[in-house]
This record gives structure tokens, sequence and C-alpha cells, in this order.
């Protein structure tokens, strides 16, 4: 039995009703891949035990504090910073149901942030190094689950 019994009187509805649930469907994969994606960079972030490392952290290095201050947004980059070492997570539901169609940042405005990632000269863990690259080179698997997910395959 066909799924929508379409006729010359109601195509017109079939079609706005089609592209209406194609719409949604659309925004929703979109917002689960932004959100599962700032998730994982967010839990990948690493916690360092400077007590571990063969020389001193960089100036106000606080352990938790680059995981802490991750801050997602729509439309621009935040600029926000936090002392607190919690929370970063949190901070997610604000941008659920407004990323389709825009822009979605997830900002790390700690000064260490970018060493850490790229591995700089400091005696960081290898682990360390390159999480956000990790998470986002397993974005082809998130995306195809995700698409998946929402077309009923």
């Amino acid at each position: 039995m066909a799924k929508y019994n379409a006729t010359p009187e109601n195509f017109g509805a079939i079609i706005e009703r089609l592209a209406k649930e194609s719409t949604e469907k659309a925004e929703k994969a979109v917002d689960d891949f932004v959100f599962e994606t700032f998730k994982e960079v967010i839990d990948e972030t690493p916690v360092g035990k400077p007590e571990l490392w063969k020389t001193k952290p960089p100036p106000n290095y606080v352990p938790g504090k680059l995981k802490s201050n991750w801050f997602p947004s729509v439309g621009s980059p935040s600029g926000q910073t936090t002392e607190s070492t919690s929370g970063s997570e949190d901070r997610l539901s604000s941008i659920r149901g407004r990323v389709a169609g825009r822009k979605a940042y997830l900002t790390n405005n700690q000064p260490y942030a970018y060493p850490i990632e790229v591995g700089s000269k400091q005696t960081y863990t290898p682990e360390a190094r390159g999480w956000v690259r990790r998470v986002v080179r397993g974005s082809d698997a998130r995306i195809q689950r995700i698409v998946k997910k929402y077309s009923g395959e």
C-alpha cells in the first residue's frame, strides 16, 4: 500500500508535507551532528597533570580549566572565558535547535589551547595533542550514522 494516496486535488498538500518533513529531519540531523561533535571535542579535551611534566606548566595553567572553557555559539565565535574547572558540556544545550542554516562555533579562548592541540615544543603528553583533529577525522562515520537515523534506513 502506498504511503501517500496522491490525487490531483491533494498533490500540492502532499508535496508541502514532504518538504516540511524533509526540512525538519535535515535540521534535526544538523543539530545532532553539531551537538555530538562539540560534545566529543569537550569530552576528549585533556586535563593535564603538571606533576608529571618535565617542564613547568604554561603561565596561569590550572588542570581542568582548558576543558571547562569551551563555549558553543551560533553566528559568531564566543569571546568568553571562565575560571571554573567544570560545566562546559552544560553549555551545549544552549545551541540545540539553533544551528541549522547558520554557522556554529565551539571556541576555547585559553592561551594554551592551540599549543596543546598542535603539540608545540611544550612537554604535553603525546595523547593530549591533536584531539580536535581526531574528532574531526571521525566525522564521516558520525554523519553517516545520523543520516541513516533520519532517513529511516
